[in-house]
């Protein structure tokens, strides 16, 4: 450890296709990729949309 300091542990979001088909794994992929990236030893922290897709977005009741 340099400097006698423990490593910062990174976390990671996995990004989520909110429907514009420009960026992120597909909705049904999530838990796939999610799953694959912390069995690789990543902190997955969870999942987001590219931001302002979700913009006035309703939560789901």
């Amino acid at each position: 450890m340099p400097f006698g300091r423990p490593r910062a542990r990174s976390r990671w979001c996995i990004e989520v296709n909110s429907g514009y088909h420009r960026t992120g794994v597909l909705p049904a992929g999530a838990v796939v990729v999610g799953k694959t990236a912390a069995e690789a030893g990543l902190d997955v922290a969870g999942v987001f949309p590219f931001p302002g897709h979700a913009t006035g977005a309703k939560p789901a009741p």
